[in-house]
Parts: C-alpha cells; structure tokens; sequence
C-alpha cells in the first residue's frame, strides 16, 4: 500500500518487541497487506489507498502524543465510524482531498499547525473540505471566463456567518443567477478588447514566432529572404490580413523586415518590402498608422530614387529578360527564380492589379504613396516623384512622332523594348500625388522649395510633356492593340490635364509655356474636338443607353470640362492664347487618327473659333446635366475672348446662332448665368460629401471644403466679369 507520509526523522525501534513486530511484517508481506502505516508527525497525511475503509482512515496526531510503531502497527480499539460520516480522503465522494483548502481566519495557514487541539477548531477545519466551493464556482465568483465588456456586474458573494457562533461549517450565501443571453444571441468576438482578453492575439503571435525569428539580422540570407517572402505570401490571403491587422502583427513584421536588411539594396529584400507596403496600403487607414509610427514613407522615397527601367527587379522579370540583362542590372542567376515567383504571387495572388498590369517596385512604391494621406506627405517626396515622373514620360515624345509614321504607339513588350514602355499606372499615381501638393494638400508645405522645383520642371518642358502624355493616352485608349491599357490610359489623361488645370491657374509662366511649343493649344484643341465627337457618336437617340454607354459618355463630359477649363485658363492669362485661338484651325469632327495625333490635319478644317460654335450648338441628347455645363462654360469662354479683341467679337457675332446680335448676346448671357448657378450648387454639394465623410475635425476634410469655397469664388468673380463686360457689349447694341 502506498500512502504519503511526513515522517520524523527521529523515529527509532527501541524495543524487542518492535524489532518482532516489523520482522513479522515485512515476512507476512505476502499473505497480507499492513492496515495502516502512520507517521509521527503532527501533519494531517493523505491517504492515497483504494481498498478498504478500514484501510483508508487517517487520524492525526500531535508533538505531545506521537505513537510508536508498535501502536500504529496494532489494530484500532473500538468501533470504527461509518464511511458516510467520516472525514475520508480520497478522489471520490463529497469531498476531494487533492484540493488544497482555502485559508480561513479559523484555519491555520499553510506551514503552521494546521489542527488546533481545540475540538471545535478541529471540527470546523475537517467540515472546511466537505463545503469547499467548486471549481465552476470559484471561477463564476471571480468572474474568470467575464469578458472585460460584459453588460452585466459581477456580485461578490459573501460566506454566512458560523452557526450558533460554532457552527460546523460555513455556508455561501446564493446569488440569484445572472441573466446571460442565450446561445446564438451573441457573437463571440464582440470588440478587439474581447478579443485580446480571449488570449487570441498573442496565440496568433506565438504561432507567427518562427517568422520573426527567421528575420533575425544574424541569420543566414536564405533563411531572411524565405521568412519575408512567406510573411507576403500569407498577407496574400484576406482572413490571415485581418487577423494580422487585430495583433499589431503589421508593425512587427515591418520592424522585422527591416532589421533583416530589406530597404538597404538587396533586390529580393526590397522587392519584398515594397510588395508589403502595396499590401498594407489595400487599408489606406493601416498604411497611415505605420507612417506616424515608423519609417514608412522615407524607406519607399529611398527606393524610388534609385530606380529606372533599367534596375527596376520586377520590371525586368515583367518585360521577360535574359539572364545576361538581369546580371547587368545587379540581380545574379541565382535570384532571378525568387524574383519571379515574386512576380507571379503578385500578378495572381494579391489582387492588387489586373492580370494584364505590368508590374514593377516602381508602381508598388507608387501605389503606397498615393494610398496615405496626403497630410503625411513631406516636401521631401515633390522633388522624388517629380524626377521619377519625368524619367517615366521620357520615350512618350519618340513614340507619338513613330505612332504618325505608321508604327505602333507603343511596342510589344519584349526585352528589347522594356526601355521603350512607360508605366501608365505609375504615372497615374504620380500625377495624382502632385495635383495634390498643387491643391495645398500636404502637410508641412514649404512653398519656396516647391515652386522653385516646379519652376525649374516647367523650365525643362514639363508642361508639354504632359500635353504629349494626353495624346499618347488618347491613342492607345483607341488602339485595338493595347485595350488592356484602355482604362489606364484613361486615367493618365484625366490626372494629366488635372495637373495642367492647377498648374495653369492664374501663372502666366504656365500659360506661356504650355502654348510655346508648336503642338501646346494645337493639340489641346485637337483632343476637345475629339472627345465630343466620340461623345455624339456614342449617344443614340432610337436606341436606350446601357450601363457602358452611359459610363462612357460621363467620361467625355468629364474630359471636355478639363480642356475647357485648361483652354479657360491660357484665354484668362495670356492675351497671346485669344490670337493663337482666333488663327488655329481643326474641325469639328476630327477622329484623331494617325495624321491628326498631335494637331488636326482633316480637309474639312476650319476655324478653332467656328469649331467652338458648333460644340456650342450642338443639342444635348445623352439627357447628362454636364452637357449644359459644357454649353455654359463654352459661353464664358466666348465672353473672354470677345474682351479687347475687337476681331474675335465680330467673327463670334457673324458665327453664333440667333436673329440679331442683341438675341445672341442674351442667349450668351442666360447660359452663362445657368453654368454659374449650377457650377455653385454643384461645388457646395461636392464640398458638404467630403466634410460628411469623416468626423467634423478631420483635416483634410477641412481643407476639402476650404479648397472649394476659395475655387468657387474666384469663379464667381471670373463669371461676374464676364457679365459685365457682355452687359456692356449688350448696351452698345441698343444704342
């Protein structure tokens, strides 16, 4: 039998009669088993015996009236208590003994006395074990499995006082139960702090410990680069983001990333750590955290620097060259099958891109830049992006003048023309990072650096090149060829004559330089005839629109607003713009082929003023507000070119439709004075869904609104003296 004791250490056989005693046990040990086998101390033992009751009963005994052997070895006088009513040990019944007792004021604590020679003491502590409280109660009392947002209080219970003042035991007093929802009625995760709490964030982070201990900067290359690229592969998939997201896990792997080396020129490393950022920037709201809180943006605008068509990793593995052209960029044999893979994971996996994008680091950086808010940019990131723009747009100028000899607008991408083919996505999104530093978006704007990097671009032809970009993107918008390029090339153009837009706006600079070269306002008037032509063909007056007819037509209006607004800006600057105007020559109907890519060279030319009449003229039938706007904003557009040209008034006068030049006058005026009323109301509803979208102190929301009460005033006054300079040609009639 096996049984726990404390034996003293001093225990002795002294006697004869001991020594027989314990030969005759251990001799009779195999006919049978001892009853009991006590120690000397004054510990309550536990009895760990399944046999018999009698077998299993322990009494304790005190330093004053410690047995011999001989007496413990002897069996018990006197009969023996039922096993309902005795105070038995064991792993069943009542009461279970391998619980430790809670400490009582009654009790002695644990390494004391335990059994005061009190009987009443001692009935108490032996009645403690029978009415110990469970361990479903013990965790319901301490409100272990609550959740920290639980709708309903914890009640402590409290123990009723002793019976009789010795009573024989304590007895809890009952709560009524608390109310719970029941199953189904709840969600399990309620809130990220339910969710914390449940332990399932730092689970998530244990499990993902092997990836962080891969990072580790004394690691082997190898291992870095399979531990980066498998934290990219398993962002890929949406539940493993959203869990990422919960634990914090983005920061980590970010600060891991780094300290394995990714961003300080190895090529699989920093292909790993843009292709990270472009994922993280899927939630512009977790791209804008880990830019307040780390090196998000300086680690991108490092990389971008550095970067043409000629090193750019995943533009090299996109465009299929060899291995002898990947060794010249920098990238050995060996990389090239991880780059690739790389290049594959992103093309099919991330869901960033369409499957015909060209993919490339720079269009990642690009991508990440253009998610944060523009209040985080620095003046630091003008000056990258304008370079990486114009290294970008460089080869569009060769390609317009090979598109109007016959060849392509843009080659079939091989290793032998990679150099040849701009990225119009990546031009997209660098066009839209700086028309919003031309809106006053950035934070921490220094004016002085901007306009003398923006003055020294201008200087260098940046504005023609960006009229150039509007040609070339409306060809291969309507290039068979390249449709897969159709929708990119659409938001080029839109981005471009946005940046021309601002540019342009009351800079006489500006102005000048974009109509000094040959093809400046010769192709701006080229692509309004164009678009409205398209636009005319498209709306049919029998047949009903569809979704992808009206979605086009949007898109025309939406062109033809810009270049009126652009032409509006040279006219209202540059009194050379009304001449070059009144002399330029197109037609109307100009489809913009091959001859016509960069100016109009149709037969049936005629005067850019006449061309302007019959836009003007033309009936809206595609049922589109935005078609009164263009009636409208063509009438302001007379009206400034009709103020000290003397020539242009008469020629406007003789061309314009109505009875007498008092009617056509007037008309001139009412459409002003609708474009007026519903460009207002339009700007006001723009303004007042950019401050609804955010909370009331949202700062760019703010300057949203600020931004277009300063366009819709300055517009007001351009309108107001319009109209009175047509009230005062208007007065002379009447004389």
């Amino acid at each position: 039998m096996l049984r726990r004791t404390h034996t003293d250490s001093s225990m002795k056989l002294n006697t004869p009669t001991d020594s027989q005693n314990t030969a005759k046990l251990f001799t009779s040990g195999l006919q049978r088993t001892p009853k009991k086998l006590s120690a000397t101390k004054t510990e309550p033992v536990i009895d760990l015996t399944c046999g018999s009751p009698e077998s299993s009963r322990s009494r304790p005994v005190t330093p004053s009236k410690s047995r011999s052997l001989e007496d413990t070895l002897s069996p018990d006088k006197g009969p023996r208590p039922s096993l309902a009513n005795s105070n038995i040990r064991t792993y069943g019944g009542k009461s279970r003994s391998f619980l430790v007792a809670l400490p009582t004021p009654h009790i002695p604590s644990t390494g004391q006395d335990p059994i005061s020679q009190d009987p009443d003491v001692h009935n108490e502590a032996e009645d403690e074990y029978e009415t110990r409280e469970s361990y479903a109660d013990l965790r319901a009392r301490w409100g272990v499995d609550d959740s920290e947002d639980d709708p309903y209080p914890f009640i402590e219970e409290t123990p009723s006082p002793l019976k009789d003042g010795k009573g024989k035991g304590h007895h809890k007093q009952m709560q009524p139960p608390v109310p719970r929802l029941p199953p189904g009625m709840m969600n399990d995760l309620k809130s990220i702090t339910d969710l914390r709490s449940k332990g399932e964030n730092r689970r998530f982070l244990d499990e993902m410990g092997y990836l962080f201990e891969g990072l580790a900067s004394d690691g082997s290359l190898g291992v870095r680069r399979g531990s980066a690229l498998e934290i990219v592969d398993k962002l890929c998939d949406p539940d493993f983001a959203r869990k990422a997201k919960a634990a914090d896990f983005l920061g980590r792997a970010w600060e891991g990333l780094r300290a394995a080396g990714a961003g300080d020129g190895d090529k699989i490393l920093d292909t790993i750590l843009v292709f990270f950022a472009a994922l993280i920037s899927r939630d512009p709201i977790d791209a804008a955290d880990l830019a307040t809180r780390l090196d998000f943006e300086p680690i991108l605008l490092k990389s971008l620097s550095h970067l043409t068509h000629e090193n750019d990793p995943l533009w090299l593995i996109s465009c299929g060259l060899h291995v002898p052209a990947m060794k010249a960029a920098g990238i050995p044999r060996n990389d090239v099958p991880q780059l690739e893979g790389l290049q594959k994971m992103i093309q099919t996996k991330s869901g960033l891109f369409e499957p015909s994008e060209i993919i490339s680091n720079r269009l990642l950086i690009s991508l990440s830049l253009e998610a944060l808010p523009p209040s985080l940019h620095s003046p630091a990131c003008l000056p990258i992006v304008l370079n990486s723009l114009k290294v970008e747009l460089s080869p569009l100028s060769s390609r317009v003048l090979s598109y109007i000899t016959g060849l392509p607008i843009l080659p079939t991408l091989s290793a032998e023309s990679y150099m040849d083919i701009p990225s119009l996505s990546h031009i997209d999104k660098c066009l839209r990072l700086v028309d919003a530093y031309l809106l006053g978006r950035w934070g921490d704007d220094d004016s002085t650096d901007g306009t003398t990097l923006l003055d020294a671009a201008r200087n260098e032809g940046f504005g023609s090149t960006l009229i150039t970009l509007c040609c070339a993107a409306d060809i291969i918008s309507r290039t068979q060829d390249a449709q897969y390029l159709s929708y990119a090339a659409h938001r080029c153009m839109e981005s471009a004559l946005r940046v021309l837009v601002n540019l342009t706006h009351n800079s006489l600079p500006w102005c000048q330089t974009s109509i000094g070269s040959s093809s400046g306002l010769p192709s701006i008037s080229r692509l309004l005839a164009t678009f409205h032509s398209h636009m005319t063909q498209t709306v049919t007056v029998a047949e009903p629109q569809d979704g992808e007819e009206e979605e086009e037509v949007a898109n025309y209006l939406d062109k033809l607003c810009l270049i009126l607004g652009l032409i509006t800006n040279l006219v209202q600057t540059s009194e050379e713009s009304k001449e070059r105007i009144r002399e330029l020559k197109l037609s109307p109907l100009c489809p913009g082929l091959r001859p016509c890519a960069v100016a109009c060279r149709c037969p049936e030319r005629v005067s850019a003023l006449e061309c302007l009449v019959q836009i003007y003229e033309q009936p809206g039938r595609s049922g589109n507000d935005f078609e009164s706007v263009v009636r409208g904003h063509i009438a302001i557009l007379f009206g400034l070119l009709m103020q000290g040209h003397p020539r242009t008034q008469v020629i406007l006068l003789r061309l314009l439709p109505g009875p007498s030049n008092k009617k056509k006058v007037e008309n001139v005026m009412e459409n002003v004075q609708e474009f007026t009323l519903f460009y207002s109301e339009f700007v006001k509803k723009v303004a007042h869904a950019a401050q609804m979208e955010g909370d009331d102190d949202d700062q760019e929301n703010r300057q949203d609104g600020a931004d277009s009460a300063l366009r819709t005033s300055q517009g007001e006054l351009v309108v107001k003296h319009v109209l009175t300079s047509l009230q005062g040609l208007l007065s002379s009639f009447n004389d």
